[in-house]
């Protein structure tokens, strides 16, 4: 089966359907940010947790793809910014 065809959407095919997989994480990573705070938790300050680590997680995966493809396509760095 051609990926197109399993993952026709093109963020499905960025993601590779991935997004459950996330959801689960930052559902965890919220759980654990109000247990941290012993259960009279500030839930706007877990969501904003939550949303600086997936702001981090999006910025390591473009340096790390970035750099994969400078390896695996023999482009220098200074042309992918």
């Amino acid at each position: 089966m051609d990926a197109t065809e399993k993952f026709p959407a093109f963020y499905k095919v960025l993601y590779c359907s991935l997004d459950y997989s996330l959801v689960t994480l930052y559902i965890m990573l919220f759980m654990l940010f109000e247990l941290l705070w012993g259960g009279e938790g500030n839930s706007l300050l877990s969501v904003f947790l939550v949303q600086i680590v997936e702001w981090g997680l999006r910025m390591l995966r473009s340096e790390l793809g970035k750099k994969s493809l400078c390896v695996k396509a023999h482009v220098d760095e200074r042309f992918m910014n």
